[in-house]
């Protein structure tokens, strides 16, 4: 396991987190379908980086929320249970070369289990897991790092390539 992650949020929803723990959407709209595959609504997504985490929060706050602010909490990843590890459903998709957008939500869940063990995989290629179960408050870190503008020039590039390569297999798929 990897041994902290983050997950970027909006900074409104930092108390009740602390709170309540990290929980998956559930029937909440997903919020970044721009990079190809809409979460899962049973699943928390966790970066080893921050870099990383503070790049997607705040290309969602910019879109969605008017660049509200935003928070990176880090989560102490030894303390979760490893049998609720997946790989990330974007890394599944495009190392087994299956759009799983367009699947079933039972079919997407089948195929993660299948490949439940390559989160590791995961977690070196693309630097996100997902955690299928709520993250408990204790594994949080009560000091969350609050940001402003933290993503590198370098870093928006090479993200805005991965979304850019993304969008033109679907196109290319389509077609």
């Amino acid at each position: 396991m990897i041994g902290t992650g983050y997950h970027g949020t909006l900074t409104s929803n930092v108390e009740s987190i602390l709170r309540s723990g990290l929980r998956p959407r559930g029937r909440r709209k997903s919020h970044d379908a721009y990079l190809g595959i809409p979460s899962n609504p049973e699943f928390v997504y966790l970066a080893s980086s921050p870099v990383l985490a503070a790049d997607h929060i705040t290309r969602i706050s910019e879109r969605l929320y008017g660049g509200a602010p935003v928070t990176i909490l880090s989560i102490d990843a030894t303390g979760l249970n490893n049998r609720l590890v997946y790989p990330d459903e974007d890394w599944l998709s495009d190392e087994w070369n299956s759009d799983l957008r367009f699947w079933p939500h039972k079919e997407q869940l089948a195929f993660m289990r299948l490949h439940q063990a390559e989160w590791e995989e995961s977690l070196s290629n693309i630097c996100s897991i997902a955690y299928r179960g709520v993250v408990k408050p204790h594994l949080i870190n009560a000091n969350p790092i609050p940001l402003i503008q933290y993503i590198s020039d370098e870093k928006r590039r090479m993200w805005q390539e991965r979304v850019l390569k993304s969008r033109a297999m679907q196109k290319t798929q389509a077609a």
